[in-house]
């Protein structure tokens, strides 16, 4: 299924999965599919990610700002206006979802429970 999220939410999905909270929850025994759907979209995620990166590091080449810094909230405004734009621009992403009855057994003798904050941070792939 393709959704529409905005590089901003690519970047924070991505991030999220990357941390120490996103490892424990990939190690975590899940129903297959929702772990499918998991992996699967991550990868798509990924490739979504990639894309607005070159265009973000060729933004920064243009203004001469280095993309491994952070900004200081001084650059150039055309610049800061660009880079905001291109945060929130739309992105499709083929998500493969899970329908949100694989969270019936999750919890159960064959999966481990999940908390509150690892819901929030597979709610994006869950549905119909």
């Amino acid at each position: 299924m393709t959704k529409q999220f905005t590089n901003i939410q690519v970047v924070n999905i991505l991030n999220a999965s990357a941390d120490e909270k996103g490892k424990a929850l990939r190690e975590k025994r899940l129903p297959i599919r929702l772990l499918y759907a998991y992996q699967r979209s991550l990868k798509e995620m990924e490739a979504a990610y990639n894309a607005y990166n070159e265009t973000r590091v060729a933004l920064f080449d243009k203004y001469g700002a280095d993309p491994s810094k952070e900004l200081s909230g001084k650059e150039d405004p055309q610049f800061q206006k660009e880079l905001v734009e291109l945060l929130n621009m739309p992105v499709e992403v083929d998500v493969h979802v899970a329908p949100e009855s694989v969270l019936d057994s999750v919890g159960t003798e064959n999966y481990d429970t999940l908390t509150l904050d690892e819901l929030d941070r597979i709610s994006w792939l869950l549905g119909d």
